[in-house]
C-alpha cells in the first residue's frame, strides 16, 4: 500500500514537473511572480521557490494559486502532490504531463 505523499518531500523537490507547471502557466497568463504575490497575498520569494525549486506550498497557498493561474484546483492539488503517488501517477499520465 503506498503512503501519502508528502509534499515538498526531497523526492518531490527533485520532480520539477510543479516547478514548470507553475511557470507555463504564469507566463500564459502573463504574469509576474509580484502580481501573483499580490493576489495570493504570499511574499513573491516564495514564487520563487516554487518555480526554481519545485516548492510545493501549503493547501491554501495552493487554491489561491490555482485559481490566479486559471487551473482546475483538484488538478493543481493532485499536480502539488496532495494525493497518494498512485492516483497522482495515473492522474499525470493522463492528463499529459508525464509526456
Amino acid at each position: 500500500m503506498s503512503s501519502a505523499f508528502q509534499p515538498g518531500s526531497q523526492a518531490h523537490l527533485a520532480d520539477k514537473r510543479f516547478a514548470k507547471i507553475v511557470t507555463r502557466a504564469r507566463k500564459e497568463h502573463d504574469l509576474t511572480n509580484k502580481e501573483i504575490a499580490e493576489q495570493i497575498g504570499v511574499d513573491r520569494s516564495l514564487l520563487t521557490l516554487i518555480q526554481k525549486n519545485g516548492h510545493v506550498p501549503n493547501h491554501d497557498i495552493c487554491l489561491r494559486l490555482a485559481a490566479v493561474l486559471g487551473i482546475n484546483e483538484d488538478s493543481f492539488l493532485v499536480m502539488a502532490g496532495y494525493a497518494n503517488d498512485r492516483i497522482r501517477s495515473v492522474f499525470l499520465a493522463a492528463s499529459g504531463v508525464l509526456s
